[in-house]
């Protein structure tokens, strides 16, 4: 598997005309959805299922840890994708930048060890899973406008599907472990449809 190191960070406003467009449907996928803003999306499935059951310990401090992290790059994904003039870009900053305050509160609560409302986490996790939300509507639309392609349906409903079980957890904390199971079953849709064809170079 061979990428490029632009591929990590650099990323195209999800506007490209598709009549005017010379690359192929995947080609743009890539550009829209960079490697590193991937990365940033498994790692914040994978801290918050982490958390679930980390409460003590060694555990708590390495879920503190992961949170800070996933908060850090979900301040920087976040600002950047707010300064694009697309629309469903500036949906994505904004729920990047929910979570990074999310991510801050557990970080906060894990290492700090001070008592954080649930409430006020949940609140973010909510305005992050719906902006996924959001997103993953216009992708599906989106694919219907440009002939129906497969990966672009895959990544819509991947996203859709993330972002309810996100928006679930923020709203009943006590389904939020079997809903992080459901938000990263759905990830991993997208993923695999993100990047087969890389994986088969």
């Amino acid at each position: 598997m061979q990428v490029r190191p632009a591929e990590w960070f650099n990323y195209k406003p999800r506007q490209p005309d598709p009549f005017k467009s010379t690359q192929s449907p995947v080609q743009i996928l890539h550009e829209e959805n960079p490697l590193g803003e991937q990365a940033f999306e498994v790692a914040h499935v994978g801290t918050d299922i982490f958390l679930d059951y980390a409460h003590s310990g060694v555990a708590s401090t390495v879920g503190g840890v992961a949170a800070g992290a996933v908060a850090l790059m979900g301040l920087g994904w976040g600002l950047s994708r707010l300064r694009s003039e697309a629309w469903p870009d500036k949906v994505a900053g904004v729920g990047h930048l929910a979570l990074a305050s999310a991510s801050t509160l557990h970080a906060v609560e894990h290492l700090a060890h001070l008592h954080v409302p649930h409430a006020a986490i949940g609140a973010f996790e909510v305005v992050h899973g719906l902006a996924s939300m959001g997103l993953g509507l216009s992708e599906l639309m989106r694919a219907t406008r440009e002939g129906g392609s497969l990966e672009r349906k895959l990544v819509g409903a991947g996203e859709l599907a993330m972002g309810a079980a996100i928006t679930g957890a923020g709203l009943f904390g006590h389904l939020a472990p079997a809903l992080h199971i459901v938000a990263a079953g759905a990830l991993a849709v997208k993923e695999v449809a993100l990047n087969k064809d890389r994986l088969l170079r």
